[in-house]
């Protein structure tokens, strides 16, 4: 699976990144329970209660080449998959005419930022990267071509994808990479960089990633 490239994601925690609605797909005659996230609409796929469950599923999802969004509720998390050919459903044309206003005011703002999930080193390459506003350099990773710093490594699963959500909202890129053992599993919260510079060697990335299991 970590020769395939993950399909990013959304983690949205304030309703202000999205907009509740109904849509209408193909062969289907029912209404169905979706968001609009600038232009596209996702319709409703599942509830998850716990972090670490929807952890697995989105693995799983992005590593067979689904784009979904994840959104951040109270006590659950909900997952919506995207329906490319939707239309907005509502019975009656004056409430739809404000629905579909408000879809074009969400569609003028600026997208989502989306989170990559990397599960294996080989994905990845380690280097220490320096960026404008800290003058020490920082332990990163380059990706694809993008530069990413690494932030914090935390095992809770709940933490890590509030702290993704809230970047998200902060208007940064993000990766979350698998950090696994035979007897634990963990995680590394990493942050997009535009612009970092590359630094000789990777003493930083390298102790980075090897003091969580020490």
């Amino acid at each position: 699976m970590s020769g395939i490239d993950p399909t990013p994601f959304l983690v949205l925690t304030s309703r202000q990144q999205y907009l509740p609605c109904h849509i209408k797909v193909e062969d289907i005659d029912l209404p169905m329970a979706a968001i609009a996230v600038g232009n596209d609409f996702y319709s409703y796929f599942r509830m998850m209660p716990k972090g670490d469950r929807l952890l697995k599923f989105i693995l799983r999802l992005s590593y067979r080449g689904d784009r979904f969004v994840v959104t951040i509720a109270a006590n659950c998390y909900l997952v919506w998959l995207y329906e490319p050919k939707a239309q907005l459903y509502h019975s009656q044309r004056q409430q739809l005419a404000k629905r579909q206003q408000a879809v074009i005011k969400l569609a003028t703002q600026e997208p989502p930022c989306s989170t990559l999930f990397l599960i294996s080193p080989q994905q990845y390459q380690l280097e220490d990267i320096r960026i404008k506003e800290m003058s020490e350099p920082l332990p990163g990773l380059i990706y694809a071509e993008r530069t990413f710093s690494l932030l914090e490594i935390n095992d809770n699963p709940d933490l890590v994808l509030a702290i993704v959500g809230r970047l998200s909202l902060q208007r940064h890129n993000t990766a979350i990479l698998l950090l696994k053992t035979e007897l634990a599993s963990t995680f590394a919260i990493c942050v997009q960089e535009p612009g970092a510079e590359l630094v000789k060697g990777t003493v930083r990335s390298t102790r980075f990633l090897t003091s969580w299991s020490l």
